[in-house]
């Protein structure tokens, strides 16, 4: 979700108690990974080699629209670079 844990999303907000059910149904539903313990920082993470990490205006994706093989195609090969290689992760609609 970020790089808080669950817990400390929306700490302070207005009426935060509203967004507290929310969090609980993440941490029960989901698989909460700490980024503290890995060895990569993701937000320093740079472009890939290849053109499919660009929109059509050359500059470099941040997220992707579109439900099709080819968007599918370049958000796993993202994935897997990202993740070097892992293929723990599940998809889940909450």
């Amino acid at each position: 979700t970020s790089n808080r844990p669950p817990c400390d999303l929306y700490k302070g907000g207005l009426q935060r108690d509203l967004f507290l059910p929310f969090i609980d149904l993440l941490e029960e539903e989901c698989h909460v990974v700490s980024m503290w313990e890995s060895d990569m920082d993701y937000r320093l993470v740079q472009k890939d080699d290849e053109n499919d990490s660009y929109d059509d205006s050359g500059k470099q994706r941040v997220y992707f629209v579109g439900n099709d093989g080819a968007t599918k195609r370049r958000f796993d090969k993202l994935f897997h670079m990202l993740t070097k290689g892992g293929s723990d992760i599940n998809s889940m609609v909450l």
